[in-house]
């Protein structure tokens, strides 16, 4: 797993959610921005349902100067399915959780590698740092701007662009350092000077921040060591506190805050073999959204270490409003980092303390059915709450992990309620941007993969969009490849339309039973299901190979589990060797 800012803090992946909406007006409202700045991305393609024309005509639009588009129809009842698509992002799909108005914040294709838009230099001395001369260790500082917990745990871009400062020492030689590192003078040796006092990074531009510098002390032999914070005993921190940057500036960071190793912590549920990551934190309340400060971080593997010592602070003094609590991922240690599983415990935390890092969400099982994908229950009965909300990312990704020649690509990203168990990928007018590429059309080594995670945010739905993180307590995900979804509608008048045919279904209203009648071109895979006018899986009614002709079913109306579903509209779709047919039916 990546080491995201320097010498300290390791990056996971994770995120998740819950949302509880109200009931539509028959209005909806949709803004779409790029994730990266939150500006509005205009001529942004939206579409409202899971096909066009469903479920009214229309239901597709683009967005105007200010990234919004308007939709008013009768039948935007209840919660809605949106999807949010433009040149160069991934597509973003919200399942049966739009109403009124929500803001999609769409990422880009690609990651980027350094800082998006404007950015100003950070530089300047840190003050206070205690050293210890000629004892064999060096006092280390690592200087970053305050982030929120969900700009770490999410796998995004941190708001942070440190160089990297090639420093000669004695004894040691040439050492590359990240420049958001300093050492203080220091004498080792009993006359070897050891000394980088500057430090320098970027940051956004026009942003107001808290900078921190949490210092520590190893051994000697930790400048050569690309990952130290398992030698490191985290000592001291400072922080400057609401600096507004506008512009490259200076600063001096002020080291006057102790830290003490006093916090113990264990996994025993991570998987032996794992790779596990313990983090001490404290959130603190700023005026434009609560920070999260990281005290300490270590890692280690599963059945070889058992337990971690950290450093941390109770509330006081200059961090007197800090609220304390611990974090603990583990996951695949291996490079293809296939599987993992997080916790935020926030339980109040008064040290020195000793703590369990426990009751995680188990992992999920994934199964794919063309466009349908469905997940295990993650959640352990008595153990731990259910899960809220579960998102899909849908991504080309190097068939050999850790493969720089291959760019990865992040395709498309799904929301949706984690009670579901399962999405379906809306089917979209081709002319809609973006989607899911076939692996065997790209010159890269490359594969289509499945990421699911799992987790149990609560809260409405544009804060959990937002902020997933802000209430998680649990995430768990799995990554896996897959065969390539069709997800696009053919052209109306075309000959895969005109290939594939879907007779009215009879009789229609209906009360009982309703027929359908569906003629199948040539030998394949055929998926028959049932969804409401948000997009929701009511029923699969057919999904297995079948020869080429006639193919009757019935549907009683019947859902999930047996249980009738309630009267009103439905939509079946027919699916088969890249050609999809939709009708409308309704249930009395």
């Amino acid at each position: 797993m990546l080491d995201r800012i320097g010498l300290g803090l390791t990056a996971v992946a994770a995120a998740l959610f819950s949302l509880a909406p109200s009931a539509g007006t028959g209005t909806l409202k949709i803004t779409v921005h790029d994730a990266r700045d939150r500006m509005a991305l205009t001529g942004a393609w939206v579409q409202v349902g899971p096909f066009p024309g469903v479920p009214f005509s229309g239901n597709s639009a683009a967005t105007n100067g200010a990234g919004s588009v308007f939709f008013d129809d009768p039948d935007l009842s209840g919660p809605q399915t949106v999807t949010a698509a433009a040149a160069g992002f991934a597509r973003l799909t919200l399942i049966a959780a739009a109403v009124d108005s929500v803001t999609l914040r769409l990422q880009p294709e690609i990651a980027d590698t350094t800082l998006y838009g404007a950015k100003a230099e950070l530089s300047g001395t840190v003050s206070g740092i205690a050293v210890a001369n000629n004892d064999g260790n060096l006092d280390i500082g690592l200087v970053y701007p305050s982030f929120s917990i969900g700009d770490v745990f999410s796998g995004g871009a941190l708001p942070i662009e440190a160089p990297l400062d090639t420093v000669t020492f004695p004894l040691v030689g040439e050492v590359v350092l990240p420049g958001n590192v300093v050492l203080p003078n220091q004498t080792e040796g009993l006359f070897f000077l050891f000394s980088k006092p500057n430090y320098h990074f970027f940051v956004p531009d026009h942003r107001t921040y808290d900078f921190l510098c949490v210092s520590g002390r190893a051994p000697l032999a930790a400048l050569t060591n690309p990952d130290p914070r398992n030698s490191m005993a985290m000592r001291e921190i400072g922080v400057e506190r609401q600096i507004a940057v506008n512009g490259n500036r200076t600063l001096t960071v002020n080291s006057d805050i102790d830290l003490t190793v006093n916090l113990t912590l264990t996994m025993p549920e991570a998987p032996v073999g794992s790779e596990m990551q313990v983090f001490s934190l404290a959130d603190i309340a700023e005026p434009l959204g609560t920070q999260t400060y990281f005290y300490d971080s270590k890692t280690g593997i599963a059945g070889t270490t058992t337990q971690f010592l950290l450093s941390g602070r109770n509330p006081m003094g200059d961090l007197s409003t800090s609220v304390p609590f611990i974090a603990g991922v583990y996951g695949d240690s291996s490079a293809a980092d296939a599987w993992g599983a997080g916790r935020v415990d926030r339980t109040p935390l008064v040290l020195p303390a000793t703590r369990t890092v426990g009751a995680f969400f188990n992992l999920p099982d994934l199964m794919q059915s063309n466009d349908h994908f469905a997940w295990s229950d993650v959640a352990r009965p008595g153990v731990t709450p259910d899960p809220t909300w579960a998102v899909a990312t849908f991504r080309l990704s190097p068939i050999t992990p850790g493969d720089s020649t291959v760019t990865t690509r992040t395709l498309w990203e799904v929301w949706t309620a984690a009670s579901s168990g399962s999405f379906a990928l809306p089917h979209l007018d081709p002319a809609a941007p973006g989607g899911i590429m076939d692996a065997a059309e790209t010159p890269d080594a490359d594969q289509l993969t499945w990421d699911e995670l799992v987790g149990d945010p609560g809260g409405p739905i544009q804060q959990v969009l937002d902020d997933p993180y802000s209430s998680a307590t649990r995430f768990s995900r799995r990554t896996v490849p897959i065969s390539r979804p069709v997800t696009a509608v053919p052209p109306e008048g075309g000959s895969a339309r005109a290939a594939l045919r879907f007779l009215a279904p009879s009789p229609n209203p209906f009360h009982e039973t309703t027929r359908l009648r569906i003629e199948v071109p040539s030998e394949g895979w055929l998926s028959v299901r049932v969804y409401d006018p948000a997009g929701r899986l009511v029923a699969v009614l057919m999904d297995g190979r079948v020869a080429p002709g006639p193919v009757s079913l019935t549907w009683s109306g019947a859902g999930g589990r047996g249980k009738r579903a309630p009267a009103g509209v439905y939509f079946v779709r027919a699916t088969t060797g890249g050609q999809s047919v939709v009708r409308r039916v309704v249930l009395r």
